[in-house]
């Protein structure tokens, strides 16, 4: 049965994205002055003036330097810059929208990531304490930690903890500091109840599955989860109890299992050590290196005045990555986008991706024209195949698997052309699920293990276990079963502060 890609496209609009309520002010946003700065590894469009717009940005450069090269985080290599959209006006970053304790968010999604935060405040000195710097690293914390070589799960409250604590990061000419009273101390006073009591209320902390509702329940979930993680960091003894107990979540044991295995205590002891700790002991690291005086790499800074043809291309860039935005804010989005720059194909795909489109033929037309090797525009016909080909498969179609195989063939095409492009692979690791073990099921493996790094839920590692139960790996597959166990019911997308 011969396949019509552009007959297709009218069939099928496949969509990775759940709309919910938040809406943005993009117009009253776009009439601000802006600038994009461009390094190594970040991406910043901001309303900050140059000065320090640049400062920020080697700011990140040395958080990161810190993080890998001296704590030697194992972050993959051939990662894409992060997006950032940096807000330094309490008046622009409320024009998003965003839920009013929200301070940034880092948003991922299978065709990229980026993160929003509110920089208010932010000063050209890096070793002084800002809001903005502290909201800044924590979001880029979410971003290093998920891009690991190592697969693992993370409680919610330590996802949160351990950005903020490590967020506190400042360094001087010698010495870095993590963990200094002058960046916490606006949480401590979420610490305490209505009763003026500490309330730390550790079991119900590390049960917690999802984020608390109210302004006032999340300021304290930020506060306990906060200095729950500076305890656990105060002695290296305390920080390998912690470690275990992460490694026998990960093992799928209960919270009560990990925990009593982990620090040979109750719930209750260890409430009243923290707080014990919180109230006496509140204890700053302090790094220094051998070599006494400490100077970070300096990076190679790209700087221009943004207009607003560009304005709306670099905030497409960065809002595509968010599940929360509402088609309210981003049809316009990607509407004007496309208006202002019409050479931009990723403003067309955005729209056949998120099934905004009244004439999706006539987009797909124009893209075979304008960009048919556009690696988001190869994924999603693709994905249009390959939901031809599933179909086929359970109405009885002889056939059936050919469509498969040109899908396939759409993924493989995408993924050379965007080697970090997570939708290409999680596609590529779907088509193997349908064919038989005679094709190369280890492209299929490979496909799934990359894009766990963005959608890791039950689902993608589900489908590992079971290639890689075809392919005969039993370790492999015990593990992502493990990893499938884990992650059950994690649907979060976007890390929030």
């Amino acid at each position: 049965m011969p396949i019509n890609i552009n007959q297709l496209i009218l069939l099928f609009i496949i969509s990775f994205f759940c709309s919910l309520s938040i809406a943005a002010d993009i117009e009253k946003l776009a009439d601000d002055d802006w600038i994009h700065l461009q390094s190594d590894n970040f991406d910043i469009l901001t309303d900050l003036n140059e000065v320090k717009g640049r400062h920020l940005i080697r700011d990140l450069e040395a958080y990161r330097y810190f993080s890998i090269q001296m704590m030697g985080l194992k972050v993959l290599d051939n990662i894409k810059p992060l997006k950032i959209m940096a807000i330094s006006s309490n008046a622009n970053f409320k024009k998003l929208g965003l839920p009013e304790n929200y301070a940034g968010v880092f948003g991922l999604s299978l065709f990229g990531y980026a993160a929003i935060a509110n920089v208010n405040g932010y000063t050209a000195d890096s070793n002084a304490a800002s809001f903005g710097r502290q909201v800044l690293f924590h979001e880029y914390n979410h971003f290093l930690v998920r891009f690991t070589d190592e697969t693992r799960k993370f409680p919610t409250w330590y996802d949160e903890g351990y950005a903020e604590y490590w967020g506190t990061f400042k360094f001087s000419e010698e010495k870095i500091f993590i963990g200094s009273a002058s960046n916490i101390m606006y949480r401590a006073g979420d610490l305490f109840n209505r009763m003026g009591d500490l309330d730390i209320n550790i079991e119900k902390l590390f049960k917690a599955t999802k984020y608390p509702e109210g302004k006032e329940a999340i300021g304290r979930f930020y506060a306990q989860s906060f200095f729950v993680v500076h305890y656990f960091n105060s002695s290296v003894e305390l920080r390998a109890s912690l470690n275990k107990y992460i490694n026998y979540l990960n093992l799928s044991y209960t919270e009560d299992q990990a925990f009593t295995k982990s620090f040979n205590m109750s719930y209750a002891d260890l409430d009243k050590r923290v707080k014990r700790y919180v109230s006496n002991n509140l204890t700053m690291r302090v790094i220094s290196t051998k070599e006494g005086a400490l100077k970070f790499p300096e990076p190679q800074i790209k700087f221009a005045v943004v207009d607003k043809a560009s304005f709306y291309r670099l905030t497409t860039e960065v809002l595509f990555n968010f599940s929360s935005f509402a088609k309210e804010t981003m049809l316009p989005l990607l509407q004007q986008t496309s208006a202002l720059n019409p050479q931009y194909a990723t403003a067309k795909v955005s729209l056949l991706i998120r099934n905004y489109a009244d004439d999706p033929k006539k987009i797909a037309d124009e893209l075979e024209l304008q960009a048919p090797n556009d690696a988001s525009y190869l994924t999603y016909k693709g994905n249009a195949l390959q939901k031809n080909a599933q179909l086929q498969h359970a109405i009885g179609v002889e056939n059936w698997q050919e469509p498969m195989k040109q899908a396939r063939n759409f993924f493989r095409r995408a993924i050379k052309v965007d080697s970090a492009l997570g939708a290409a692979y999680y596609g590529l690791g779907e088509a193997y699920t349908f064919l038989p073990a005679s094709e190369a099921l280890q492209e299929g493996a490979v496909g799934f293990e990359t894009a766990s790094l963005f959608d890791r839920d039950e689902a993608t590692f589900s489908k590992l276990a079971n290639l890689y139960i075809r392919l005969g790996r039993t370790k492999d597959a015990l593990h992502a079963l493990r990893n499938t166990v884990a992650f059950i019911n994690d649907k979060k997308k976007n890390y929030t502060k």
